[in-house]
């Protein structure tokens, strides 16, 4: 999973994502959730990633 996906919070993420930034990737693809999460989960997620993440990239 950890070659392919990231999940998880922030504090997880960023290593990863800087990394990959590092190495030259200069797009990510966000995919929140599945389509059987609730509306309000998704809406946690997205705000979570632009809040807690792409701020420190």
């Amino acid at each position: 999973m950890q070659r392919f996906a990231l999940c998880g919070p922030a504090d997880t993420l960023l290593p990863r994502v800087r990394q990959l930034r590092d190495l030259g990737l200069d797009r990510i693809v966000v995919v929140p959730a599945s389509r059987d999460v609730d509306a309000s989960a998704i809406d946690a997620s997205i705000s979570a990633f632009a809040q807690g993440v792409i701020p420190s990239l």
